[in-house]
């Protein structure tokens, strides 16, 4: 290790000891500095083309620092993810229309919090996950469960039928094929719309999915008979078989 390497992991040590000591807990300058510069260089080059090393660059520090905050790059996505849907910024935009009466769903909030994520030059980590997602599949199962842990708790009401797993992977699906088509693709019959207009017109899709009647009953009934009627074939067909 260099001694610029050293200097700064010394610092931070000495930094993390004085917080056990008593200091107020959080983010040192250059934690937070690393944790800015991945948001970055993850929204502007895919979980792919990401490194530690460009996001040391980045970030003005040593390689060596981002690896003794972050192990590797998906432990650094995972704090950069978490960055972008923990903000305050994120929630406040899920919460920006609650007492416009167009707006008052659960549904057409998520859509716009989701869309304003992607069109805000300061927060367009989504889009630079989106690139990836069909790329690799334990990235994409990554992704989906994060999704899935951090958005659900912000579904008011809650989801409590057995069926939430399905509602929520219903509206990640609406959502995240509207921010592709939307911002990515560009198609020019939606690009006509404001981010609160695909809103108001989106949102009653998500609120459908979450909160409807859905044949999800009916098809867990159908799958169960034509499971029982397919065991019944096979058995006929082993009785009639030759010996």
């Amino acid at each position: 290790m260099n001694q610029g390497a050293e200097r700064q992991l010394g610092a931070e040590r000495q930094r993390g000891s004085e917080r056990r000591r008593g200091r107020r807990p959080g983010n040192s300058p250059s934690r937070q500095a690393i944790l800015d510069a991945a948001c970055e260089e993850f929204s502007r080059n895919g979980y792919r083309g990401t490194t530690l090393k460009g996001v040391a660059s980045a970030a003005g520090v040593d390689a060596k620092l981002v690896k003794y905050y972050y192990k590797d790059k998906e432990t650094l996505f995972m704090a950069a993810a978490s960055e972008l849907f923990r903000s305050q910024e994120f929630f406040s935009l899920l919460h920006e229309n609650r007492h416009d009466h167009a707006m008052d769903s659960t549904g057409c909030r998520l859509v716009y919090a989701f869309l304003m994520q992607a069109v805000d030059p300061r927060r367009r980590l989504l889009l630079g996950l989106l690139k990836d997602l069909g790329a690799n599949e334990e990235f994409r199962n990554f992704y989906v469960r994060f999704l899935r842990n951090e958005i659900a708790n912000s579904v008011q009401p809650p989801l409590n039928d057995e069926y939430a797993s399905e509602r929520l992977g219903l509206v990640f699906s609406q959502i995240i094929g509207l921010v592709s088509s939307w911002h990515l693709i560009e198609i020019p019959a939606l690009r006509e719309h404001t981010v609160l207009e695909m809103a108001r017109i989106v949102g009653p899709v998500v609120d459908h999915y979450l909160y409807d009647d859905l044949p999800l009953d009916q098809i867990r009934g159908d799958r169960r008979i034509d499971g029982s009627q397919a065991e019944g074939n096979q058995a006929e067909d082993e009785s009639e078989a030759p010996r």
